[in-house]
């Protein structure tokens, strides 16, 4: 395995260099036919690699690899400074002049949604092109959820019957309707890097959606729940492990969860027994990032990051809040999300495990006329998307950004 760091682009990669064999030489390993980046980290594993698709790994496998990630990326993090793009929206200075996003892939392209003149419709971002409108399945709405590094992206969209179905879109075959479970309605969330799917969908005659994994050749499966009635699939890593959150037996409450092939779908627990949990981003070691607690005003909701050997861990607050949700992490283990402070105000956050929660607002330049919202996702450069006001010709519009390491 082997991660790549290219400065004057500021990317960084992973890959497994299996095209050609190592050669060994003497006691070291010379790896043949890699870029003119700069070689941060580098191990040999067997044949269960851990990134490879379909792969698995073991706990101890994961934490020597992590540990290893760990010590040359999280101080990269430290005293990190951002720059901030305005993403703009699909109607520049109208009166919707609105945008958000969503996901993020490794190249910098952005998926979410912006309104139009009239509707709400899903984009893809790119730096060359722009915002790019996806349209609908038919309908007047639709939004993006995530994107993967093919560039395909996921998401939902109306149908002229107003019913509303999951979506993947790809430039070469624009939008497809990926159906549904039986119901009428679906809901693309997450894809990985092999376009394997996730997300929500209604069963035949069924009352409560489940969370579904959608493959080509064939097509959309049913996840099941933890015993309640409904369940959400949010994220899917390139392992094939999906994250998101079920009602348990007797649908007293909801716990996060992961699901994995031949494990099933296992409850990632909470923090106090009267606490919902929910599951909303997983990275290629397995990391689980989400939130538990009650997201209302005046009640404490904690976002954490769950590991397979320590369980859940509290990622704190920031400015006296009581609240933080975690929403997107990245192979590095960083962590990205939102916390609410004293009056209740959402903002963005960055957290390593050694600098710990920041407030992306305090790493931005001071005049750049942002207030950073939630952030929503973060690609392996560390690149950071979300959404909030900006101010432009003296009024604040609710514009996407992305953010990138400096």
């Amino acid at each position: 395995i082997v991660l790549e760091w290219f400065p004057r682009a500021n990317r960084m990669r992973y890959f497994v260099a299996r095209s050609r064999k190592p050669r060994r030489a003497g006691k070291k390993f010379i790896l043949t036919g890699l870029g003119a980046g700069n070689i941060l980290w580098a191990a040999v594993l067997g044949r269960r690699s851990p990134l490879r698709r379909g792969g698995t790994m073991k706990s101890a496998g994961r934490f020597l690899m992590l540990s290893s990630l760990m010590l040359m990326l999280t101080s990269l993090a430290a005293g990190q400074r951002y720059s901030v793009t305005d993403l703009g929206s699909l109607d520049p200075g109208g009166v919707v002049d609105v945008s958000f996003a969503n996901g993020i892939n490794r190249f910098g392209h952005v998926a979410g949604s912006s309104y139009t003149a009239l509707h709400l419709h899903a984009y893809l971002w790119t730096k060359p092109q722009g915002m790019q409108d996806l349209g609908t399945l038919g309908g007047s709405t639709s939004i993006a959820y995530a994107i993967n590094d093919s560039g395909t992206v996921v998401g939902q969209a109306d149908l002229a019957n107003g019913d509303v179905h999951a979506f993947s879109w790809t430039r070469a075959r624009g939008m497809q309707d990926l159906g549904t479970l039986g119901g009428h309605e679906s809901a693309a969330f997450g894809i990985n890097d092999a376009g394997v799917i996730v997300g929500e969908s209604y069963p035949a005659n069924g009352v409560a959606p489940h969370a579904f994994l959608w493959s080509m050749g064939h097509g959309m499966q049913d996840l099941g729940t933890l015993g309640g009635d409904t369940s959400e699939a949010h994220a899917i890593n390139n392992l094939g492990e999906v994250v998101g959150f079920s009602a348990i037996t007797g649908n007293g409450d909801t716990h996060g969860f992961v699901w994995g092939e031949s494990e099933g779908m296992r409850d990632l627990s909470t923090i106090k027994s009267y606490y919902p949990s929910y599951a909303y981003g997983i990275n290629d070691i397995g990391r689980v990032v989400g939130y538990a607690g009650i997201a209302q005003v005046y009640s404490y909701t904690y976002g954490f990051l769950w590991t397979e050997s320590k369980g859940l861990k509290l990622l704190g607050f920031l400015e006296g809040g009581t609240q933080s949700f975690g929403l997107g992490i990245n192979l590095s283990g960083q962590v990205v999300g939102s916390f609410n402070n004293a009056l209740g105000i959402s903002y963005a956050f960055v957290w390593t495990e050694s600098a710990g929660m920041q407030d992306l607002n305090t790493l931005i330049p001071a005049n750049s006329g942002w207030i950073l919202g939630p952030a929503t996702a973060i690609n392996i450069g560390g690149q950071i998307v979300g959404s909030g006001p900006v101010l432009i010709k003296g009024t604040y519009t609710n514009h996407a950004f992305l953010l990138t390491p400096q």
